[in-house]
């Protein structure tokens, strides 16, 4: 009787615990469905709240460890502890509330569900109150990104401070982008705000220096507690101060010296005017011929010379300016040299001739080819013949990027629907050793057909007096097409190819021709901008009008 006793009283605990335990449901078709929120206590909008704890209830189980970094509280309540039971989450203020204050509490779209791991799909908000009234003031936007959902943006109520730094001070109100980039500020009362968008890596309400940041335009003022402030946007940029270091220094052959930085160099900005070579032992100094890529990383650039230096004396070099894609100089360094004695006895290769714009055919309208070579090179306009199929040669002009990639441009329009050969003449040009090879390559293309490039055309409103530039960025090779509105506002692109574009437009706020995403020091808001917010088909024969936009 005893063991029957105690058997029941096992069963009955496994039972209990069973029954304890979150298990996500099991067999059907499979869950695609994101979980929201069904129930919260208090209700949204309740006033003279003042219990210790909140609750929600979910659609779903949820993977409990997810919630840990995606609920926040405005103003900030430093100590909190989640608690769950079933599909309900309860938050258990370990502060006291204050007084007569609105708050918010977001569950952001890291949540996801515990069987297929199904992120919400945008921001819940629950808006109470501590006093008798609730602030209603809202601001509200979208992100500007091609992945912004789980972005972060950060509100400041500001008093006398003109600048505010997110790196240095958490914010007074955060809230978190959905899947489309959606944001939403609720319970806010009549204040001067400043904003930023971050993707907050660590989620710990801070910006740091390796994250993207976004600004606005401009402080949001809400002119008292009830308005409604919509279309406060950001565009996400990634702001680094930091200078490249010269890491590493290998002489590779007689003629080669392998530089390694910090970091991805700009290769547009290379000059081998920056590089000296010295021999401490007779006090010579030797000059660089070619700075370029080549096909190493995008931390390593290549340096070539002329083969006159002696393996016995003590050889240094001399690095100067070497920028990062930032426009970050590194400082100048000098490092010695151990001698390499092997000889460079290979002929520059070529590493492909392409479409300058990354497409598969030529643009006839404004063709422009891209030519890469392993090896820094002396290419001039005489090594290259560019043919149309008929035989006729058309003129080019030739544009260094740095010494092993070269811009070639016909200086004639071309016909559409049309095939052309560039001829590379490699016995008219050598690399730093001498070497070069007696053949003449042809790499042949064929230009777009005029009958699948259409016209877009549209207008802004409410155009500032700035210059306003639109911008088509094409969503797959990420090239950009741009133009200048009319005064009136007006906007027309002539040649578009075929594809999916983000649409946005700017005011040349400084008149730089590029558009400015702010700074932090100094203090400094983006520039104007709006976009569209579907994303833009264009097919062929098929002209697009009406592409408006609104300031």
């Amino acid at each position: 009787m005893a063991k029957s006793k105690s058997l029941k009283i096992l069963i009955l605990l496994l039972l209990a615990l069973s029954c304890a335990k979150q298990v996500p449901p099991s067999g059907g078709p499979k869950d695609t469905e994101p979980p929201t929120i069904v129930a919260t206590y208090p209700l949204n909008g309740a006033t003279n709240f003042s219990d210790d704890k909140i609750s929600f209830d979910f659609s779903e189980y949820i993977d409990k460890s997810s919630a840990r970094n995606a609920v926040f509280i405005s103003p900030s309540v430093e100590k909190f502890k989640l608690d769950w039971s079933g599909k309900t989450l309860e938050i258990i203020f370990l502060d006291s509330l204050r007084k007569e204050t609105t708050y918010t509490v977001t569950l952001g779209t890291d949540i996801r569900d515990l069987n297929n791991k199904n992120r919400m799909a945008e921001s819940f908000v629950l808006v109470f109150s501590t006093g008798d009234k609730i602030d209603k003031g809202k601001i509200s936007g979208r992100v500007f990104d091609r992945n912004p959902q789980g972005v972060m943006v950060f509100a400041y109520k500001l008093s006398d401070t003109a600048c505010v730094n997110p790196s240095e001070t958490k914010p007074d109100y955060v809230t978190q982008c959905g899947k489309d980039g959606f944001y939403l500020f609720s319970g806010l009362a009549e204040a001067r705000y400043a904003l930023f968008a971050v993707r907050d890596g660590n989620s710990d309400n801070l910006y740091e220096e390796n994250e993207q940041i976004g600004f606005t335009f401009c402080d949001v003022v809400l002119p008292n507690d009830s308005a409604a402030l919509s279309g406060i946007d950001f565009m996400l940029t990634q702001i680094d101060t930091s200078r490249p270091a010269l890491d590493e220094i290998t002489m590779t052959d007689r003629n080669h010296i392998l530089l390694e930085y910090s970091e991805t160099i700009d290769s547009a900005k290379l000059s081998p005017e920056n590089f000296t070579i010295i021999d401490s032992t007779t006090a010579e100094t030797f000059p660089i011929k070619f700075a370029y890529k080549g096909r190493v990383k995008r931390s390593k650039i290549l340096v070539s010379f002329s083969d006159s230096l002696e393996a016995e004396h003590k050889l240094y070099l001399s690095a100067g300016a070497v920028y990062d894609m930032r426009g970050n100089a590194s400082l100048a360094a000098t490092s010695e040299i151990y001698f390499n004695e092997k000889p460079d006895t290979l002929a520059p290769k070529s590493l492909g001739v392409l479409p300058a714009n990354g497409e598969k055919k030529l643009d006839f309208t404004n063709p422009a080819l891209r030519a890469l070579f392993d090896d820094g090179v002396n290419l001039t306009r005489d090594a290259l013949v560019f043919i149309s199929a008929k035989g006729d040669t058309i003129p080019v002009s030739l544009n260094k990027i740095n010494d092993a990639e070269f811009i070639i441009k016909p200086e004639k329009k071309l016909r559409s629907n049309s095939e052309y050969v560039l001829k590379i003449d490699f016995s008219l040009f050598s690399d730093a050793a001498g070497n070069s090879i007696d053949s003449v390559f042809s790499f042949p293309f064929k230009t777009v057909d005029e009958i699948d490039l259409v016209g877009v055309e549209g207008k802004i409103e409410n155009a500032p007096k700035q210059p306003v530039y639109v911008i088509l960025d094409n969503l797959k090779n990420k090239t950009k097409l741009r133009t200048e509105t009319s005064p009136q506002g007006f906007f027309k692109f002539n040649a578009v190819p075929p594809g999916k574009y983000f649409v946005w437009a700017f005011a040349d706020e400084n008149g730089n021709g590029k558009y400015d995403f702010g700074s932090l020091n100094p203090c400094k808001h983006s520039e104007k901008f709006t976009f569209r917010t579907d994303t833009l088909e264009v097919r062929s024969r098929w002209p697009v009008k009406n592409v408006n936009m609104k300031f």
